[in-house]
């Protein structure tokens, strides 16, 4: 049996991407071993499952750590590359609304951190700035808004994992759909995996990217971690057809000055053609399109049933 150089556990945002980088070393031999999205018949005898089943996930450099934001901002960049490697598009750089409460500590150490580390973003609290570049948002005005309009938007993260899974695919990496079970170190210091049909794969390093589900199966070092799997409630009400375009001219301009492509990709995405929005608490920071006070709404586009 063949022994992999590097195995990667969990094929979900971060395996995906961990599974390309690592296949881009033509030296190496790379494998990835994670499930595929379970089809609705199979939602209630799957165990195993990912993060990345919606279709929308807010991208943006205008983050609080420094840290963060010269990951995000190297991450935004290549996005274009990886759809022009994989020919799947994912990205939509349609800018993103943030807000926080006026001269709260919070806010004032975030705008502050931006500018030390000369992030760009618009400051839109002072005046009629805001009704004027966005007259369909109302906001309370015990908030501040600001724009991260440099490359932040929304990715798919549904085609972004397909993409770098393909891509990884082309540049070697093997794609093994099936749950790891176990994984033990033998004898000769080399790794076993054991997967759900009972073959085992064999690998000189385990790179571990199960998430939430790290300790549902014997991944043998990971059994020791100390994680905690939180969770956030979401409500999510379908909207008639004939109630999305009554709403639409209110949350999204259509003229040529704005970016009207989001309004697009929501209508079109769904089995059914439904187009699902979905309400989250939120105490600080609303990091969405657009945004209420205490309650968030936004539109979630998903292609699955709820």
């Amino acid at each position: 049996m063949d022994t992999y150089d590097l195995c990667i556990i969990g094929a979900g945002m971060f395996g995906s991407s961990a599974a390309r980088h690592a296949s881009a070393n033509p030296c190496l031999k790379v494998c990835l071993v994670g499930p595929d999205e379970p089809k609705l018949e199979e939602y209630n005898s799957r165990e195993i499952f990912s993060s990345y089943y919606d279709e929308g996930r807010i991208v943006l450099g205008a983050e609080r750590d420094p840290a963060i934001q010269v990951l995000a901002k190297h991450s935004i960049k290549r996005f274009r590359e990886l759809e022009k490697l994989s020919g799947i598009k994912f990205y939509h750089p349609v800018g993103t609304l943030l807000a926080g409460e006026r001269e709260s500590p919070l806010l004032l150490s975030w705008l502050g951190g931006l500018e030390i580390n000369r992030v760009p973003f618009i400051d839109l609290s002072k005046g009629e700035v805001l009704s004027k570049r966005f007259p369909f948002l109302k906001i309370e005005e015990c908030f501040h808004p600001f724009l991260d309009n440099n490359g932040a938007g929304h990715i798919s993260p549904r085609n972004f994992v397909e993409a770098q899974k393909k891509v990884a695919a082309m540049q070697g990496c093997h794609l093994i759909t099936e749950v790891a079970q176990e994984v033990k170190e033998n004898v000769s210091g080399k790794h076993e995996v054991l997967i759900e049909s009972r073959r085992i794969i064999k690998a000189k390093r385990v790179l571990l990217c199960p998430g939430a589900f790290t300790k549902f199966k014997n991944l043998g070092p990971a059994q020791n971690l100390k994680i905690a799997v939180h969770k956030e409630t979401a409500a999510l009400l379908e909207v008639p057809d004939d109630e999305r375009e009554r709403l639409s001219p209110q949350l999204y301009r259509s003229d040529s000055r704005y970016n009207s492509e989001l309004l697009s990709d929501f209508h079109k995405t769904g089995v059914d053609g439904n187009v699902l929005f979905g309400i989250f608490s939120s105490r600080h920071y609303h990091r969405h399109q657009f945004c209420e006070n205490p309650i968030t709404v936004r539109v979630i586009a998903t292609v699955r049933s709820v």
